[in-house]
């Protein structure tokens, strides 16, 4: 998604280079992103707030899966307070009680062994020694 370049007063004078043209590209890009995980997040929590008691069960571990990829986004945008965000959307205590949570089924599933063994390296290299206590192979 292309905009146009960002203007501050600091670099108003200076000329554009390629890394601020590829700077706004990111920017942009992750803008986009934290507004496409927002929308997801809006629609999973309607599409709960209209369900009826058979569909609850999946449609809560799908509202939960969402807002967890939206707070993602915003931490990594540099947002680390969600408080406002749980009041403004109303998230639902069991949204949140969910978020986070892996079905056992992740484990057996090529993907979700793929996504357990990213967060064990990941793990590791932020604080050795963790991935023994966390059951990473």
């Amino acid at each position: 998604m292309a905009l146009g370049p960002l203007i501050s007063l600091d670099n108003a004078k200076r000329a554009r280079t390629g890394f601020d043209r590829l700077e706004t590209e990111i920017l942009a890009e992750t803008a986009a992103n934290l507004g496409h995980h927002g929308r997801m997040a809006e629609k999973a929590l309607e599409k709960l707030a209209a369900a009826t008691d058979d569909d609850r069960e999946a449609l809560l571990q799908e509202a939960a899966d969402a807002v967890w990829s939206y707070f993602i986004q915003r931490e990594f945008c540099g947002m680390r307070d969600q408080t406002a965000i749980i009041r403004e959307m109303n998230i639902p205590r069991p949204v949140l009680n969910r978020m986070g949570a892996i079905k056992k089924k992740w484990r057996s599933s090529r993907q979700g062994r793929l996504l357990l063994l990213r967060i064990c390296q990941v793990s590791e290299q932020r604080q050795p020694g963790l991935k023994q206590e966390a059951g990473c192979k």
